[in-house]
């Protein structure tokens, strides 16, 4: 697998406690959804995801682009992120005109009803502004882009030791990191079998919800392994 494509798979891990979390509040707890019980709430939400996917994307292609060392402001390598981000500024232009014929029905006032469409054309301006920036970004670092990028590497490269060092600091666990890091292969292999049984130990504990704690957890040491990736 191609280390760019790592990137979007820690991001799709990231998104997966919110989509639990999301589908257990949608569909199986009962109760007033505060926040989502006005239908004009519901509809300026809508229109503003697509800008929450931009960035989201933007980031992640960002990183991507750095793996596979390229230009890190050009336009993601992976087609299919290509094609999402040119047609988010469409997307959210159709669902601001979406959420009239829902705004009507759900009987809101008439001067409010074009609120969601104006948010919508706000984001499509916003998201086309942005890759426009990047294209511009691509043409003013054109044969300077090594040089930019090798402080970016030195500044994480220190972030990483001052982050493991704090780590080691800690009784237990740090001690076991320490040999995970710098110990033989055996004891990477310990370690790993450890946090299993602590895994498997906190749900007989405490339930299935310690796997939601045990998934977050792995967020922040994603991110570190992107931040090694990126400085190779």
């Amino acid at each position: 697998m191609q280390g760019r494509h790592i990137p979007y798979l820690v991001g799709g891990f990231m998104l997966l406690p919110y989509g639990f979390s999301l589908i257990l509040w949608a569909f199986f707890l009962p109760g007033p959804k505060h926040g989502f019980d006005q239908a004009m709430s519901v509809a300026m939400f809508g229109a503003s995801l697509p800008l929450v996917f931009w960035f989201f994307l933007a980031n992640l292609g960002f990183i991507s682009n750095s793996i596979a060392g390229e230009n890190p402001f050009q336009h993601p390598a992976s087609r299919w992120v290509r094609w999402t981000l040119t047609r988010l500024p469409a997307l959210a232009v159709l669902i601001g005109i979406a959420c009239v014929p829902y705004l009507l029905v759900n009987d809101e006032p008439p001067l409010l009803i074009p609120l969601p469409v104006l948010v919508a054309l706000l984001v499509a301006w916003a998201i086309h502004r942005g890759e426009a920036a990047r294209r511009e970004e691509v043409r003013d670092s054109a044969g300077t882009t090594a040089a930019r990028v090798s402080p970016l590497g030195r500044g994480l490269q220190e972030i990483w030791q001052v982050v493991l060092q704090a780590l080691f600091l800690v009784p237990g666990i740090g001690w076991m990191l320490r040999e995970a890091v710098q110990g033989r292969d055996e004891d990477r292999t310990f370690f790993s079998l450890n946090l299993a049984l602590l895994t498997l130990l906190a749900v007989l504990i405490f339930g299935f919800q310690a796997l939601f704690f045990a998934a977050l957890a792995c967020v922040p040491i994603a991110f570190l392994l992107i931040l090694l990736l990126t400085l190779e």
